[in-house]
This record gives structure tokens, sequence and C-alpha cells, in this order.
């Protein structure tokens, strides 16, 4: 660490301990000795320690340790290159004196190490409470908004159905003739199958988002599967002069995933892509397997797309998802609905590790789910 030389001596400020070297400095000064010689060639060395002190050019030596707290920290020496020399004990007193002082600062540099550690620490577990308890504070803003949102469309959207069937229950009771009648009973049926829907579609909606539904994977045959789901929008697109068109490759492989969320899935885009097409318009589905290009390993997913000919204007194309959101007049049969379809669709989607993208363009509007295989 330190070295000072007389006018032409060795310096030995570029030699390093060995490992049997730093082992024999712990032995010898375990009971805080200091190691005196005074003529190498008297004193009991072993012949290589003598020829290595005699290729130093070192005849006589004095080692101090510097110990703190029972810890061997280092040395101090003295070598004596001209003659052998016998050492004062004022000399080794001063040298016992400078160890104790190094010995006081090493100690004192350790514990401002020490401070300076467990400051950084606490400034660090500052920053961290700091940090999460600003997430927490977003968080009960987010569920503040939520609520609010909650309390600004969920009774509006709970009582509209109720208020249609108060009021036709009322006109039920002036019908007078059993037309009538059939005419406000069908207005009730709607509306109860239309509040039951909004109630379900808001539990769904409540566990998707409360992440802790576990979800079981089946072995789906799309090839069988597809043609039984997509069965009864035939009719209803052809009610509405729709034409709806399904591509299925043969060849489409078996997939593990979770047959209701997907079947959920497909019949929501396809409620979707029946009231929001224009009239004569198409509405295709397709899927297919692509590759995934990565180093490790090949590996496909299961891309599904729904595309129909309506255009939704884009700035309403981030808001689509939000629960209760429609686009404005964008519903040419006036068929209504909760408002929560492509809410829940989302969150499906995102429980089975999937993604969707949603493009409009060209008088087209595209929905894309890529599903990991």
């Amino acid at each position: 660490m330190a070295e000072s030389v007389g006018e032409g001596w060795r310096s030995l400020s570029e030699n390093r301990l060995n490992e049997s070297v730093i082992n024999y400095y712990k032995y010898t000064f375990f009971d805080q000795n200091i190691y005196i010689v005074e003529d190498i060639e008297k004193a009991r060395l072993s012949k290589e320690k003598l020829q290595i002190l005699s290729d130093k050019k070192i005849l006589a030596y004095l080692v101090v340790p510097i110990i703190q707290d029972g810890q061997l920290w280092g040395t101090i020496e003295v070598h004596h290159c001209q003659k052998s020399r016998h050492w004062l004990p004022s000399e080794t007193n001063l040298l016992q004196q400078l160890a104790t002082q190094l010995a006081i600062a090493i100690y004192q540099a350790q514990l401002y190490q020490q401070v300076q550690a467990l400051n950084t620490d606490l400034e660090k577990q500052v920053l961290d409470r700091t940090a999460e308890l600003q997430r927490k504070v977003q968080e009960l803003q987010q569920l503040n908004i939520l609520k609010d949102e909650f309390l600004s469309t969920v009774p509006h959207e709970l009582r509209t159905p109720l208020s249609n069937m108060k009021m036709a229950i009322y006109m039920l009771k002036l019908a007078p003739t059993a037309q009538r009648q059939q005419v406000y009973f069908d207005i009730l049926e709607n509306e109860c199958v239309r509040e039951t829907n909004l109630i379900n579609d808001l539990l769904n909606l409540q566990k998707l988002e409360a992440e802790n539904i576990p979800i079981s994977l089946d072995l789906l045959n799309l090839v069988n599967w597809i043609p039984r789901i997509t069965q009864p929008f035939y009719s209803r697109a052809n009610s509405r002069k729709l034409v709806l068109n399904v591509e299925l490759p043969p060849d489409l492989p078996s997939v593990r995933i979770n047959t209701s969320s997907l079947e959920r899935i497909i019949a929501e885009l396809l409620n979707n892509a029946c009231k929001y097409t224009i009239e004569g318009g198409e509405i295709n589905l397709k899927l297919e397997t692509l590759p995934i290009k990565s180093d490790l390993q090949v590996s496909h997913k299961l891309r599904l797309q729904i595309a129909n000919q309506a255009q939704i204007p884009e700035q309403e194309l981030p808001r689509i998802f939000d629960k209760f959101y429609r686009v404005q007049n964008a519903d040419p049969w006036k068929q209504g609905g909760t408002g929560l379809g492509l809410a829940l669709v989302e969150k499906l989607i995102e429980q089975l590790e999937g993604k969707i993208e949603v493009t409009s363009q060209n008088g087209w509007t595209t929905f894309t789910i890529d599903f990991p295989i």
C-alpha cells in the first residue's frame, strides 16, 4: 500500500504476497507478536526463505502486525539491506504506535462504509416505499374512476330495461285485445332477457378482472367444432341480407384451449358483425396457424380473424373495448346490447394469454386474435 526506499536500494512495491505467505503471517501474528530478525544468516530460516531474502538484498528486518478486533489487516515492515542490525526498543515502539493508528483508521473507515451502506439501503427503502405508495395511490385513483364510471353507467343500464318492463306491465293492464297484450308480453320478455344478460355480463366481467379464476384447457378439434358454433349465424346473417364466409383449412390442428371462452369470443364478435354490417355486406371468419420466429425453437400460433363490411371512425377505435361504450349511429338494426361484449372478449383473450388487435379502413373492420399453441 505504501513504501519508502532509501536511495540506491531496490523497491519491493511490485511484489505480491502469495497465499502461503499470507497464511504464514496469519499464523505468526494471531497473538499480536512482532517479528524481529537482526541477521538473516544467524536466524533459523528455511533455505527457501533465506534465498528469497537474499535475492531482495534484505539482511535484517522488523515486522509489526496491523490488527483490529483480532483481525489481521496487514503489516508494517522495515528492511535493512546494508548489514545486520540491532533493532532498538524505540524503533519497535514507534512501529507499534503506527500500526495502532492504522488499525484505528481502518476501523473508522469500516464504520464509515457501514454507515454509508446503511444510508444507501435506507434511501433505497424510502424510494421503494415511496414508489409503492405512489402505485397504491394510482390504484386507488383508478378504482375511484371505475367506481364513478360504474355509478354513472350501470344504474342507468340496469334501470332502462326495468323501466320498459314497468311500462309493458302497465300497458298490459290497459290492452283492449289479446293481440295488443301479446305485443307487450314480447316487450316484457325481451327486456327480461336484456336485464339478465346485462347482470350476467357484469358478473362475468367482474370475475375476469379479479384474475383469480382457474381455467381448464380442452383438446379441441377446430375442423369439427367451428362449423357447429357458426351454424346459427348463417340464418341470422341471411335474415339481414348478409353473407357469412367461413375459411377453415382442412389440416388445421387440434389445439388446447378453453372451449367455452373461445365460443364466447367468437359469438360476441359474430354478433357484433351481424349488428353493424351494412345491408348486403359480407362477414368473413378465418382461422389459420402461423409460425412464430424464434432462435430457440419452432413454435406456432392460432390466428382468428373476423372481418365485416363496416367502418369504425379512427377516433373511436381506442374506446371500443371500454365497458358500456357503443359507437354512435353504428347499429342500423337497432338491436341494442349491454355494451360489455367487447370488454368481455378482451378479458377472455387475456386469460387465454392471447392478443387482440382491431383495424378499420376502406369500409372494413377486422378483429385479429392470436393464441399461443
